[in-house]
């Protein structure tokens, strides 16, 4: 769990927490579903905020590519079926309204990381269920739901 906080202008701070799960393509289909509903019911049944001490809730799912440098394991393949698999998960649960609290990337390069271009959290590289553009982290929505 990451916890990032921003300075506001008019004072205070904006908090961006980060519940972050590294996928390695090891998990199929049913399983990260599974897992999905779990983190969903985590949230709602208030065990998140315990734990953490806020509502804000965003769940950063980083395909790692050095897991998926196999033809059949593309990680470019692998994060947009995960955001397939998060957009069918909601709907099945009646939780499309938690879609912006999901994010998937790919893990940038070794190369990538030494230049900006792989900044992880400022790039335009993290994808939302329902959505087709990419977003930099920081400037995402609002993370809903808030109980």
């Amino acid at each position: 769990w990451l916890d990032f906080r921003m300075a506001k202008p008019e004072g205070g701070w904006k908090q961006f927490p980060l519940w972050l799960e590294v996928d390695r393509s090891t998990e199929a289909v049913k399983a990260f579903k599974r897992k999905i509903r779990g983190i969903i019911d985590y949230y709602d049944q208030g065990h998140y905020k315990r734990l953490f001490g806020t509502r804000n809730f965003r769940v950063a799912i980083v395909v790692d590519r050095a897991a998926t440098n196999d033809e059949e394991a593309d990680p470019i393949r692998r994060r947009d079926a995960i955001v397939r698999w998060l957009a069918e998960e909601l709907e099945q649960l009646g939780k499309e309204g938690y879609a912006p609290a999901f994010v998937v990337t790919i893990l940038p390069s070794r190369d990538e990381l030494v230049s900006d271009s792989g900044n992880l959290f400022t790039q335009k590289r993290w994808f939302q269920p329902y959505s087709a553009q990419p977003f930099s982290l920081f400037d995402l929505p609002e993370s809903p739901p808030t109980r």
